[in-house]
């Protein structure tokens, strides 16, 4: 069978080579979602729903937030030692 993905050891668990290169990359991050509902007497950053049965009533809110993160790890092997670099994006 093909070998698409080359593991690369070196570094750690979890690295790979990119293809035609002899660097190593390790990719990583989370996504998070968050919803809340529930009366709330201010507004303090939270979204007025508005509650159509009884007007003029505006403590039925809801917020949403979301989150998401990009890490990056690259190894490689130089003339000069080993390179290695790290990014993370939010």
């Amino acid at each position: 069978p093909a070998e698409y993905v080359k593991i690369c050891d070196v570094y750690g668990a979890g690295y790979f080579y990119i293809p035609g290169t002899e660097t190593c990359l390790r990719i990583g991050g989370y996504v998070r979602y968050d919803i809340g509902v529930g009366d709330h007497g201010s507004n303090d950053g939270v979204n007025n729903v508005p509650d159509h049965m009884n007007a003029g009533d505006s403590h039925d809110t809801y917020y949403k937030q979301a989150r998401f993160t990009l890490k990056t790890w690259t190894g490689q092997e130089t003339e000069l030692g080993t390179l290695k670099t790290y990014t993370e994006t939010r």
